[in-house]
């Protein structure tokens, strides 16, 4: 059994110390974040680091100008989905791309219209890691040890992402010509143990919502670990940007003391369906 298998077989499986998500979940297709909440500032000549999940985080940083992206997760097959994303953007235009993101929500394959399988058709743009999960993957779905739903998670909304316009889809696969992506397996608690680097930008989607609602008796210390490793990495006026689906508000009262860091709402959404709103954490 080669390492694929065995991560898509879930040899490895194990769960994140401070939130509900595991190594081996099933990996977002699309985000489940307005994204035009976030700012549109200039992101060129800046390094960023983002969530991996779905990817889109990182996508949207593409279209404000970043060049060099790092993303991370806990769950690795996130890196796997982001990245084929990536190279279907780049491989199809903005109508193929989008009809085979449905037929592969739609029919959970992906032998495009049961005859021309789309990881073949992109793996010019897959780096040799990506291409080799992809293809175990086939192989291990068409011999029915593992389902489609073993690895993708199709929740989500692809109308939150910008580039489901066609300018900002045309934008994107320009972009897309001069990124550097880096994807890093590990837990944010872990975060400072395995990246040796610095920061202009953070994006954490909503992971700091799920350390502070971790429902376990050390969630305020879990906060101060995760936002003490986190400054390790940030360059002097570096921002994180959060986004919160519960308006709990504790991310300025819960802040360690001895860093000093402003908050600030940036936009507030809220409707009868839920309520959402993005906010900044700005290193002083």
């Amino acid at each position: 059994m080669n390492k694929y298998e065995s991560l898509l077989l879930n040899i490895f499986s194990k769960e994140s110390s401070i939130t509900p998500f595991g190594n081996l979940d099933p990996s977002y297709l699309w985000t489940n974040e307005d994204m035009s909440l976030y700012p549109k500032e200039n992101l060129k000549d800046k390094k960023i680091l983002t969530i991996t999940s779905s990817g889109d985080h990182a996508l949207n940083c593409v279209l404000n100008g970043a060049t060099n992206i790092s993303s991370f997760d806990v769950n690795i097959f996130s890196k796997y989905v982001s990245a084929l994303k990536i190279a279907m953007i780049k491989k199809y235009n903005y109508y193929d791309f989008f009809k085979r993101m449905r037929f592969i929500e739609e029919m959970e394959t992906f032998n495009y219209n049961f005859k021309d399988n789309i990881i073949f058709e992109v793996k010019e743009y897959l780096t040799m890691d990506e291409y080799k999960f992809w293809d175990t993957f086939e192989y291990l779905r068409i011999n029915n040890k593992i389902s489609y739903g073993d690895v993708i998670n199709p929740y989500g909304n692809i109308k939150y992402n910008n580039y489901i316009d066609l300018l900002q889809y045309q934008k994107l696969k320009k972009n897309l010509k001069n990124v550097n992506f880096k994807y890093y397996d590990t837990d944010i608690i872990n975060i400072k143990n395995c990246i040796n680097e610095e920061f202009d930008r953070v994006f954490l989607s909503n992971v700091l919502e799920y350390v502070l609602c971790s429902n376990t008796p050390n969630f305020t210390k879990n906060y101060h670990e995760v936002l003490n490793g986190l400054d390790k990495i940030l360059k002097v006026n570096a921002i994180i940007y959060g986004y919160d689906f519960n308006f709990i508000s504790k991310y300025e009262d819960e802040m360690p003391s001895n860093l000093s860091y402003n908050y600030n709402e940036i936009i507030k959404k809220k409707n009868n369906a839920c309520k959402q709103k993005v906010f900044s954490l700005s290193k002083v």
